[in-house]
């Protein structure tokens, strides 16, 4: 299945931030047009672009019209950078393939609910077990909040 051969991709890109995005999750994202990668990226460093934006930027133009596989819920909401749920929109983006929900409160389901008001088709829960295996703090600070 292509889905989980771009996901996977997702997944060994997320794992690039590992020791340099806390407090904010390990996330992968590639954008897929016409069956051939166009842009991918992973959140590098806390305080800096998302991995969206990252495969936003890469892609280009091209990302009209195409799917993107995020390992995590995009952010809807303003931090540090501005919501990813918005570039995505912006870019034009029709398919949205998400690992995990964001546990995080702030956006928890929020993503979802916002892209697909705005047209877009999302799909949730593919090889969740794998992505949310490098973000194992993430998911426990958020859902107990202890460290």
């Amino acid at each position: 299945m292509k889905d989980r051969f771009y996901m996977t991709r997702a997944i060994k890109l997320s794992k690039l931030g590992e020791f340099t995005t806390s407090p904010n999750p390990n996330v992968g994202c590639v954008i897929v047009q016409n069956k051939k990668i166009v842009g991918e990226g992973w959140h590098k460093k806390y305080g800096e672009n998302h991995a969206e934006i990252n495969a936003l930027n890469m892609a280009g133009e091209k990302a009209k019209g195409s799917t993107a596989y995020i390992t995590l819920e995009p952010c809807n909401h303003f931090g540090k950078t501005p919501p990813c749920c918005d570039a995505i929109i912006q870019s034009g983006i029709k398919n949205v393939i998400i690992s995990s929900l964001d546990p995080n409160p702030k956006v928890s389901g929020k993503g979802v609910l916002y892209l697909r008001k705005k047209g877009i088709s999302v799909k949730i829960g593919l090889m969740s077990k794998e992505s949310q295996k490098y973000n194992k703090g993430f998911f426990k600070r958020m859902r107990t909040g202890l460290p």
